[in-house]
């Protein structure tokens, strides 16, 4: 009798760590939880002293549409475009009227924001690849132009400026005070 108890309280406390094992990995464990953490911008995608002028996050691009990125103009054709952050490439797509790219990012593989680089050339990164602050991941699009716009899961676009680093800001407004028209607009 004493064996047959012995043998059903093995059975019962196996099927109980069974059940919390279980139960911890559907409920507590969920690897698909979205990472809300905003990006950290540390760094201008192009060196400060190649940028000639630049169109303003929220500046009206036509009647219905304002611009969801910061655009630079550089003074020359070969100017390294650098990432602002750490994260993971996730796209690299042809734009489909220029013929040059963009490169989207995340600061985690599951983040809920998306760093887009526009109008690149001489692509020096491959979907998956993690990137380091300061990387170089291309050079300017046609036209000496790129674009640095952030994005989250809502399609709504923010000024880069308000996830700068003080560094990246004071970079920023040391060429000018109006690189954010609005704070945030619909791509």
């Amino acid at each position: 009798m004493i064996k047959d108890l012995e043998k059903t309280s093995h059975k019962s406390l196996i099927v109980k760590k069974v059940f919390i094992l279980l139960f911890s990995v559907l409920t507590g464990c969920d690897s698909d939880e979205v990472d809300i953490t905003p990006p950290v911008l540390s760094i201008s995608p192009v060196a400060m002293d190649h940028v000639d002028s630049f169109i303003p996050f929220g500046a009206e691009l036509s009647p219905i549409q304002k611009n969801p990125a910061i655009e630079y103009f550089t003074d020359q054709a070969d100017v390294s475009v650098r990432s602002v952050s750490e994260g993971v490439v996730v796209d690299i797509r042809g734009n489909p009227n220029i013929d040059d790219y963009e490169i989207w990012g995340r600061p985690s593989d599951l983040s809920k924001w998306l760093i887009i680089y526009d109008h690149i050339l001489n692509i020096e990164v491959s979907i998956g690849d993690q990137i380091a602050i300061n990387q170089t991941i291309g050079t300017v699009g046609l036209n000496n132009r790129t674009e640095l716009q952030i994005n989250d899961n809502q399609n709504l676009a923010y000024c880069p400026l308000q996830f700068g680093t003080d560094s990246f800001t004071q970079q920023h407004l040391n060429f000018s005070e109006n690189w954010c028209l609005e704070e945030t607009v619909i791509p």
